[in-house]
């Protein structure tokens, strides 16, 4: 039968989580907030819903935030319902949606990459909905939300992403250009994602991006002129996209277009780009992860790290682009302090040099080097800040021997940058790298930079370029200081300094240099240490007026004497008197709360910083735990629980805690310091792993002298145990520190449980001398004995064959002791608290097996055969006793078996009788049940009969149904033929009609059609017409002229009639001539 499978783990709603995934606490808390508002809503309706959760958004803080979350997670969770939960949240919250501003904000920076993909949708619509409501506070998350899209990155879900915080963008662009802040950092983004985006598929995205990117430089130009130096770098990337050319050559050639307040490029070049905008450009997890590397971890273990981030982030050919990204934080925003620029933490040039050597891709290379260089190129040390500068001078410095070739591309990069950048302001950039390599000189990052310049392994064309660029860094009269800055080596513990330049960030593990360096005590070699600018701090005298007059006048005059002084050893002895006074019995416990704002008002230099001094000196230590503060934890640390004193001190910590909550750091060095090094194996294994024999040696004299305690005897056993994985030297020197100290032996003689012969040899051989020295005690022979018996493991003969030559009766007596208590041992199974330890179990048979092997190594030992012989018969003989013993146990055993199957046999005879009165009893209930079922039988019967007769009430009710249905059948065919009756009467009578309106119709038409012929002859008389017309129209002018003719023939003949005859004749004889011509 196979086993049933196990439970698997229910997978939340909000969160991906995998079956060992603890439970997360943030998903755990919107749960329950769901089932609070889904208690309050369940089975009622929008109205009333909505008035049950006003009702109880009223009832306090904490119910507002519940019912709120409550409906907030529903949006990420249930899609259909998200517009009337985000209804509801609308009108239910208090705070301006303050509550989910911050859970939105805590989960886009710590669990965004774990959303289920419906979640992260319905965040995105979220946000677009308190986008359009315009909510105060949502430009926040927008930025929030931005800094999530990664570059170097076209997954589908990050091109999503990306295009759905745009389409947010521009579908509310009036309320984008009410915040400059929002404006700027939307530009840096999208200016740095189209270099991700040119891809053909690409390519529509792309475009909205240009034209979001140059509607909003056009528009809202002085607002981007806030990112700095950078806007220009991003600008240059994207220049030759056509849109942005034409806004690039306004930039350069004419920037009054852009806005009247921009002077040029110039002005941009010499604004230092703000560590907000650095930052925007890498998640939220690449920004975790580059800090830990930064802050936790140790410089040539860093291997491992940089090959998890490459996987990761690195490794695909879009993500090339990242590494300027990579660069441009490192240098601007990640500047480590004193404390870890002292310390073995990975450096950043480290980092820098490793992002430089993996670039596959030239065009990325040369962006990153531009991006290393770009602080540089318009420096200037009165704005910028000598950390932004610091990573690329030492990258160059420390690639020289494991690197040169890095080392000469970033000097070849360096001297060609200034005339090729911007030929017109080539001056400015020139001055702007003198200035940095004078600013690096100056601070003392490097003392002299010759021995970079100058260096042999450079090229001789490189070189001559170096001396012609920078003539005034190229000589040094006399030969460099070496100057360690971000390497951790210490002079004080180490005999051999470790150069940790090899391998400090190739693909290769870190090892050691062949180059060592000794260090002797005529003369230590000097370090210099870098420490970043700090601006001034304008300390402004402490006024603790309002409350002195709460005090009475003998405290008041203490507080006023400590406000006066200012020597530290004198504020501890007014310190220690006002802690006196508060001890005393009647000090008013009221004007403790004035006190403690006295105090810290006073004190409040003490707790700004860090805890710790950043220089770890014997006398910094010694000065920070010796502040007059400080004189409250001793007293209350020296004094018992049940003093009287110690309840008014506690009180007194606590009103100091309301007012400034830093104390407790302060304290925690009293609390926990001597418990946490006197048991810390791992601070233990930190000092064995770098001290030397020399160093060993005067620990052990420290310790003997009572200077030094590293082990105390509650923990020492724990330490050791953990001490057994280390390396040999190291266990040696633990060894030797615990044998140092006077702590019994039988405190860790247990630890010979853990010990295997091949495994801890160390420890094994430490062990073996310590007891050698001891005289065996009980608990010492039986854990010896205990030890399981191998061939080749002589540590139990030994030390048994040691204690024999020099302890034989003692030794004698505790393996007597051993046997007999081994002997009468029960044979059941022991308890848990009769055993101490599964381990620690001795057997008979371990016992003989050891004085076997003891035996045959006492053989051949002189003036040993007695003790041998004592102890082998002894061992014999009190085996057979105790087989006699054990025989006798069996037969009484056997006994009481024997009437325990008696008393078997009894009880079974009692069960027997017990069996009939049952059976008895069983059949008398059996009657019954046939009286009953004989009973059931008759109201069967009865039954029966009463459903034959409601049977034929049935058929008698479904005859009658039967004849009123022929009835309604009837009365339907009646219907039927009276409905076929009168259509058929109706059918004829309509079409008689249609054929008399068919026939009109047609005698309609042919009127119709005698008419058109009418009209058509009308027509054709009409055209007739018109062509008389036309030939009358023609001949009119001919008709006009023959009239003219004969009216002047008749005017010509009425005026002959009065003339002369002879003039009439000569008329007539000339009209008579030209006559044939007319």
């Amino acid at each position: 039968m196979e086993p049933a499978p196990a439970k698997a783990k229910p997978q939340g709603r909000l969160l991906v989580s995998t079956p060992l995934d603890a439970k997360d606490e943030l998903e755990e808390r919107l749960e329950r907030c769901v089932g609070i508002v889904q208690s309050l809503t369940n089975g009622l309706s929008d109205r009333e819903a909505n008035d049950a959760l006003t009702a109880n958004v009223c009832k306090g803080q904490q119910q507002h935030e519940e019912v709120c979350l409550g409906l907030f997670t529903l949006v990420l969770t249930e899609p259909a319902q998200a517009q009337r939960c985000y209804r509801d949240l609308t009108l239910v919250n208090r705070d301006g949606m303050n509550v989910v501003l911050v859970k939105i904000n805590q989960i886009l920076m710590e669990k965004f990459l774990k959303l289920q993909d419906v979640p992260r949708t319905q965040l995105v619509w979220l946000v677009r909905e308190l986008v359009k409501s315009g909510v105060m506070g949502a430009d926040g998350v927008i930025m929030t939300l931005l800094k999530q899209i990664a570059g170097g990155d076209i997954s589908a879900k990050n091109l999503w992403l990306a295009e759905s915080v745009l389409d947010i963008l521009l579908e509310q662009k009036e309320w984008v250009l009410k915040s400059g802040m929002l404006i700027a950092m939307s530009v840096y983004t999208y200016l740095r994602l189209i270099v991700d985006h040119g891809a053909p598929n690409l390519l529509l995205l792309r475009q909205k991006e240009v034209d979001f990117c140059i509607g909003m430089l056009r528009e809202k130009f002085m607002e981007c002129v806030i990112i700095g130096r950078d806007l220009v770098r991003l600008l240059q990337n994207v220049a030759r996209i056509p849109e942005m050319e034409l806004l690039w050559r306004d930039l350069l050639h004419n920037p009054q277009v852009l806005s009247p307040q921009f002077t040029g490029v110039l002005q941009l070049l010499t604004a230092r780009t703000s560590r907000k905008f650095l930052a925007c450009r890498l998640t939220p997890d690449m920004e975790t992860k580059l800090l830990f590397m930064t802050s936790r971890v140790r410089f040539g273990q860093q291997k491992r790290y940089q090959d998890w981030f490459q996987r990761q982030y690195l490794s695909t050919a879009e993500s090339q682009s990242l590494r300027c990204d990579l660069i441009r934080y490192i240098c601007g925003v990640v500047h480590p302090s004193n404390e870890v620029l002292s310390s073995d933490i990975l450096p950043r040039w480290a980092i820098i040099g490793w992002l430089l050597t993996t670039c596959t891709s030239n065009v990325a290379a040369s962006n990153a080097k531009l991006a290393l260089f770009y602080d540089w190129l318009f420096f200037s040390p009165e704005k910028d800040s000598i950390m932004n500068i610091e990573p690329a001078i030492l990258v160059m410095h420390h690639s020289m021997k494991p690197h040169p070739a890095i080392t000469a591309t970033l000097l070849d990069f360096m001297c060609r940058i200034i005339p090729h950048f911007y030929p017109p302001l080539e001056s400015q950039v020139r001055q702007g790298v003198f200035n940095s390599l004078n600013f690096i000189m100056e601070k003392r990052v490097l003392a002299h930079l010759a021995p970079l310049f100058d260096n042999p392994k450079l090229d001789r064309e490189l070189r001559s370029m170096l001396r012609e660029r920078f003539p005034e860094f190229c000589s040094s009269p006399s030969p460099p200081t070496e100057v360690k800055m971000e390497e951790a080596v210490s002079l004080e513990m180490d005999n051999h300094v470790l150069d940790k330049e090899e391998g400090c960030y190739d693909n290769t593990e870190a090892a050691f240099s062949d180059d060592e360096e000794e260090v002797t005590n005529k003369g230590k070699k000097r370090e210099f240490r870098f420490h970043p600018i700090k601006e001034a701090v304008i300390e402004e005298p402490a006024d603790i007026t309002p409350w002195l007059d709460q005090l009475d006048e003998t405290m008041k005059e203490k507080v006023l004497q400590l406000q006066k002084t200012s020597d530290t050893e004198t504020q501890c002895e007014v310190m220690q008197e006002i802690v006196d006074l508060i001890l005393e019995e009647d000090f008013d416990s009221e004007q403790m709360s004035a006190l403690a704002s006295c105090l810290s008002e006073l004190f409040k230099d003490h707790f700004r910083g860090d805890v710790l001094p950043e220089e770890i000196t014997e006398e910094s230590l010694e000065d920070s735990v010796c502040k007059p503060v400080c004189l409250i934890f001793r007293n209350l640390v020296t004094m018992q629980e049940d003093n009287s004193g110690f309840s008014v001190l506690l009180d007194m910590l606590a009103e100091l805690y309301q007012k400034q909550p830093k104390i407790g750091y302060h304290l925690l060095y009293y609390l926990k310091f001597p418990d946490e090094t006197l048991r810390s194996g791992e601070l233990l294994n930190m000092i064995v792993a770098v001290i030397d024999s020399t160093q060993l040696q005067e620990l052990m004299c420290h310790v003997m002298m009572g200077n030094l305690v590293m082990f105390r005897k509650d923990s020492v056993l724990n330490i050791l145990i953990q001490s057994l994985d280390w390396e040999t030297f190291e266990q040696y020197s633990t060894w030797q520190l615990f044998l140092a100290h006077s702590i019994p032996l039988e405190t860790i003689i247990p630890i010979l449980q853990h010990l295997k012969y091949k495994e801890h040899p160390e420890a094994l051989s430490c062990l073996l001398l310590q007891l050698r020295r001891e005289k065996p005690s009980e608990e010492m022979v039986k854990m010896v004995l205990s030890r399981p018996c191998h061939p080749e493991d002589q540590f139990t003969t030994s030390i048994l064959r040691h204690w024999a030559c020099k302890y034989d009766d003692t030794l004698a007596e505790h393996i007597k002791a051993q046997l007999i208590k081994n002997n009468n041992q029960p044979r059941k199974r022991q308890s848990l608290r009769s055993s101490s330890s599964k381990l620690a179990q001795l057997t008979l048979e371990q016992i003989l097996e050891h004085m076997d092997n003891l035996r045959l190594s006492l053989s051949n030992t002189k003036n040993s055969c007695k003790y041998t012989l004592y102890c082998t018969l002894y061992s014999l003989y009190y085996t057979q006793y105790a087989l006699y013993c054990t025989q006798y146990t069996l037969y009484c055993t056997l006994y009481s078996l024997y009437y325990t199957q008696y008393a078997l046999y009894c009880t079974q005879y009692t069960l027997y009788c017990t069996q009939y009165t049952l059976y008895c009893t069983l059949y008398s209930l059996y009657y019954t049940q046939y009286t009953l079922y004989c009973t059931q039988y008759t109201l069967y019967c009865t039954l029966y009969s009463l459903y034959y007769t409601q049977y034929a009430l049935y058929c008698t009710q479904y005859t009658l149904y039967c004849t009123l249905y022929s009835l309604y059948y009837t009365q339907y065919s009646l219907y039927c033929t009276l409905y076929y009756t009168v259509h058929s009467v109706l059918h004829s009578v309509l079409h008689s009609v249609l054929l008399s309106l068919h026939s009109v119709l047609l005698s309609l038409h042919s009127v119709l059609l005698s008419l058109h012929s009418v009209l058509l002859s009308l027509h054709s008389v009409l055209l007739s017409l018109h062509s008389v017309l036309l030939s009358l129209h023609s001949v009119l002018p001919s008709v006009v002229r023959v009239c003219r003719c004969l009216i002047g023939d008749w005017l010509s003949l009425s005026q002959s009639s009065l003339r002369p005859r002879s003039f009439r004749l000569c008329s007539t004889s000339k009209r008579a001539v030209t006559k044939p011509t007319r």
